[in-house]
């Protein structure tokens, strides 16, 4: 944590913001996004005169179809609705009003500048949804949100970069700025070193420290970015928090055909693993045994940082 607190007092910390900061103010995840758009998919291809049950039960089939690669049957979903997808993906987004959690709550803390130039030099989203955005206008930061091609921040304020597309909860979009939804999507951006979100993720990992939050770090175009990243920092590591397994995870819910030794075996393997396959990536892991213990190890960043290691 040393090194994080040093980050932060020197201005240089990026914060990289995955999908368990938005799961964590009761947003969907993947599986209930795909699914509710696939019902939605399915009751208009049904017509008026099929029922709600037909529309979930098609969609559960669907999900069944296509197995384990739902971005390819996010593409089906997105092609059959058309115009209204991203309508729609936004909808189901922000059905649930004053979306918050004590996360969002100390992501904004950190991002709260503490002077001297001290404080958080950008944030990394890979989120639609503006909530981040939200959460700092009420706490009165300056920020400007970058989701495509040619949008630069101004000086002074805090950019907040959606390298996989922007759905605010208001206002017009912007369907020139596509959301990385379907495997075409996903395709462009992992194809193209140019792409303008590949351009600004590899430069902040290659000049400054990041922070990962609410990752599995299982996204192939992330990984290829920090592979390359690691190439040029020398050894210096980003962090990512992540939890550590539980026995119930590991033994599918029922730990009665598992010893408790073999299982705290397992899971200290598990750990040595995990931290030796991200080090390739230049990725320091931070272990938490519970994810209500992230809040309390963002705002101990804020801290003055001791001469100490991490």
């Amino acid at each position: 944590m040393a090194v994080l607190r040093a980050r932060f007092q020197a201005g240089d910390l990026v914060l990289f913001l995955g999908a368990g900061v938005s799961l964590s103010a009761g947003l969907p995840g993947w599986e209930s996004l795909l699914h509710r758009l696939a019902v939605e998919m399915w009751a208009q291809r049904l017509g008026a005169d099929a029922g709600g049950e037909d529309a979930e039960e098609f969609a559960r089939l669907f999900r069944h179809a296509f197995g384990g690669f739902p971005i390819i049957s996010g593409r089906y979903i997105r092609k059959a609705l058309g115009h209204a997808f991203q309508e729609r993906v936004r909808a189901i987004l922000y059905s649930h009003p004053d979306a918050t959690s004590s996360l969002l709550k100390a992501v904004t803390r950190l991002c709260v500048s503490s002077g001297s130039g001290a404080g958080i030099r950008a944030v990394v989203c890979y989120n639609y949804d503006d909530l981040l955005e939200t959460h700092l206008a009420e706490g009165g930061v300056s920020f400007c949100s970058v989701s495509a091609e040619g949008q630069s921040p101004p000086p002074q304020v805090l950019p907040i970069y959606h390298v996989h597309g922007f759905l605010p909860r208001d206002g017009s979009l912007d369907h020139q700025s596509e959301i990385v939804f379907a495997e075409d999507a996903y395709h462009t951006q992992f194809l193209d070193p140019y792409a303008w979100s590949n351009i600004t993720q590899l430069n902040l990992l290659r000049e400054r420290t990041g922070l990962f939050v609410g990752f599995s770090m299982t996204d192939p175009n992330l990984r290829r970015l920090l592979d390359v990243a690691n190439r040029y920092r020398h050894g210096r590591p980003h962090y990512v928090i992540m939890r550590t397994p539980s026995r119930e995870q590991i033994a599918f819910g029922d730990t009665s055909q598992v010893s408790d030794d073999r299982l705290e075996d397992f899971i200290g393997a598990f750990r040595s693993v995990q931290e030796d396959a991200l080090a390739d990536l230049g990725l320091h892991v931070v272990w938490v045994e519970h994810f209500d213990e992230i809040p309390c190890l963002l705002d101990s960043i804020r801290e003055s940082a001791p001469d100490s290691t991490p």
